[in-house]
């Protein structure tokens, strides 16, 4: 049976001036739910534009949450979404916490964050995996790769789908792929 997982790439713009959209975006999802079958939403990061205007975390937040209880979503930083290395207002918002309840949520790293995170599903037999990696170039450390390796090999009987906010491109200063996750992980 066909299934559908839905993309949700940088809403920043809709969080900072359009929150309307934002919410148009995920009741449509809800929507049509059944009518074409979805099983996931992946939020690819910058869900706000200002890191520091909390009225855009709260458009996000809700945007978002017409998800909750409807339809498994996940979530991983964007560049817009923290400052150098403080996701507070991201954490604040979008932590591991708020997924915790959800039986499709199953982990995090580092232990206090939601900066990578993983989901599992069974979805008409088949077994998926979502993990979630920190944006670039904040790469995710040795570390979270090391994390993510885990995940996948304590799983190894799920296929995994790898979401990042930016994996080519600019972010590794020109059009070549990211050295870290590609060499580490």
């Amino acid at each position: 049976q066909n299934f559908t997982i839905v993309v949700l790439p940088d809403t920043q713009f809709y969080s900072e001036s359009y929150p309307e959209i934002f919410d148009s975006q995920t009741k449509w999802i809800v929507e049509n739910k059944d009518k074409l079958n979805i099983k996931m939403v992946l939020h690819l990061g910058d869900l706000i534009n200002n890191d520091n205007l909390i009225q855009q975390w709260i458009n996000a937040n809700k945007s978002m949450s017409i998800l909750d209880k409807k339809i498994p979503w996940t979530v991983l930083p964007g560049n817009h979404d923290f400052k150098e290395n403080d996701s507070t207002n991201y954490e604040n918002y979008f932590g591991y916490l708020r997924f915790e309840g959800y039986g499709w949520y199953k982990g995090h790293y580092p232990n206090w964050s939601n900066l990578n995170n993983y989901a599992l599903l069974n979805i008409n037999d088949m077994k998926l995996g979502f993990l979630n990696l920190k944006y670039m170039p904040y790469y995710p450390n040795l570390s979270a790769l090391e994390w993510a390796r885990d995940v996948v090999n304590e799983n190894s009987d799920y296929t995994f789908i790898i979401i990042t906010h930016a994996y080519i491109g600019f972010a590794t200063g020109g059009l070549g792929r990211d050295p870290k996750i590609w060499d580490n992980f």
